[in-house]
């Protein structure tokens, strides 16, 4: 009995002094683990923050974060979860049947939990519509809105069963078609698009581990923008030929984000996924448009195989609205601080690449700056003006921009905007 507490003591004793080590010395590196979050600060000492007890629950806080090998315990504890009990401890993340994995978000959206009065889908799209009109008849310029496919759309069948118990329509896709019907406004659904080519389609269109649409789907999905743009407006794009498919077991990022989010020792079991080579022609016919995107991350199975590069001439990509790519990939570019009106007048055509999340929040932002600048541009002005002059609002968003990590035009632009629509609804009361 002795022994075997000596021994179990012994082993204790060791593993707290080798990870003492490593948090020292860093003697075995460890990758560092998925998922977006917020480290724990080194807690500066002061006297006021040792008597309020706050220095020292940053200590505390900082030390869990920093012990020798915590990543690799983290991963062992979720991959025991994940093997044994088919739990996953991401945010957001749910397991499926047969070890889908879905954004608990996508589910509430089929469930219909996540849902607007109709008269609110009436009204965005009737704002999309007016600003596409005004687009067209002042720039010449087509906005576009694509529905991106959604992953709990393509694949109810491996939803958990606990989670369609209850369920209620009209879902935020189907309110959303609906208004968009009704208004006869221009858009593109590849979700429906997708589940129509669901039981014909010999690839896979949405992977098990993913939450994007599969490398496949997205040139599948591309060739009809593709056509689509050829055929309503009149612009003749690059041709796509392709050159060879590879099935492979190896994930790309895309295909195995979410598994990836997980932080498991071992990749989740995955069927093989398709992989294409290919490449463009141009005739001398051929026009190359200057694009503005506006969206997701969806967007990045386009940008990344090379696909925007080689069909577009001048092209940029607002993040949510936000950074601008591919500038931001050297230094961080925010669309807030561009002159809209004299920035879109570069483009020969405008898309706003939406899922079914932010399908009434279109273009993340896009919609509300645009009508206030083009349509209530006087009162746009004159908030920008109050909250420039030194005050206390300035002040405000100042500290709010610190606050947020973004440029102060950015917050000012978007309470300027806040503002102007306030008064709208109020007018409309």
């Amino acid at each position: 009995m002795n022994v075997t507490r000596n021994v179990l003591l012994i082993f204790v004793v060791v593993i707290l002094c080798t990870s003492a080590l490593q948090e020292v010395f860093d003697v075995i590196h460890t990758h560092k683990l998925f998922g977006s979050y917020t480290p724990a600060p080194k807690p500066v000492f002061s006297d006021s923050s040792w008597f309020l007890g706050n220095y020292q629950q940053q200590l505390t806080e900082r030390i869990k974060e920093t012990v020798g090998f915590r990543n690799d315990f983290v991963r062992l504890y979720n991959q025991v979860d994940w093997s044994f009990f088919n739990i996953s401890h991401a945010s957001g993340i749910i397991a499926g049947k047969e070890g889908y994995l879905y954004y608990i978000e996508g589910i509430f959206n089929i469930t219909g939990r996540n849902v607007f009065d109709p008269a609110f889908y009436t009204a965005r799209v009737n704002e999309y519509k007016r600003l596409q009109s005004y687009l067209m008849d002042q720039y010449e310029i087509p906005l576009l809105l694509i529905l991106a496919p959604d992953k709990a759309h393509f694949y109810p069948e491996y939803i958990p069963s606990r989670f369609l118990k209850k369920q209620s329509t009209p879902t935020k896709y189907s309110s959303a078609i609906h208004a968009l019907d009704e208004a006869k406004v221009a858009y593109l659904d590849f979700n429906g698009y997708f589940m129509k080519m669901k039981d014909t389609c010999r690839f896979k269109l949405y992977p098990k581990n993913g939450s994007h649409w599969s490398s496949y789907g997205a040139v599948i999905a591309f060739d009809s923008l593709s056509r689509y743009i050829m055929e309503k407006y009149r612009m003749k794009m690059p041709e796509r030929i392709l050159d060879s498919m590879v099935s492979s077991q190896v994930l790309n990022d895309d295909h195995g984000d979410l598994s990836r989010t997980m932080n498991l020792i071992w990749e989740p079991e995955h069927p093989s996924m398709d992989y294409l080579t290919y490449h463009f022609t141009r005739l001398d016919s051929t026009e190359k448009p200057n694009i503005l995107f506006i969206g997701d991350s969806f967007f990045w199975q386009w940008y990344y195989p090379g696909i925007i590069e080689n069909n577009f001439n001048q092209f940029q990509f607002w993040y949510y609205n936000q950074g601008i790519y591919p500038e931001s990939f050297k230094k961080y570019h925010n669309a807030y601080t561009l002159d809209l009106k004299e920035t879109i007048a570069n483009y020969d055509l405008i898309i706003i690449l939406q899922t079914t999340g932010g399908y009434m929040n279109l273009g993340y932002g896009f919609m509300e700056r645009a009508f206030c600048e083009f349509f209530y541009k006087d009162r746009f002005d004159y908030y920008m003006t109050q909250i420039r002059n030194p005050s206390e609002w300035y002040k405000y968003v100042k500290l709010k921009a610190i606050d947020q990590g973004l440029p102060e035009e950015t917050i000012l632009c978007r309470e300027a905007i806040y503002n102007v629509l306030e008064e709208i609804k109020k007018q409309k009361q």
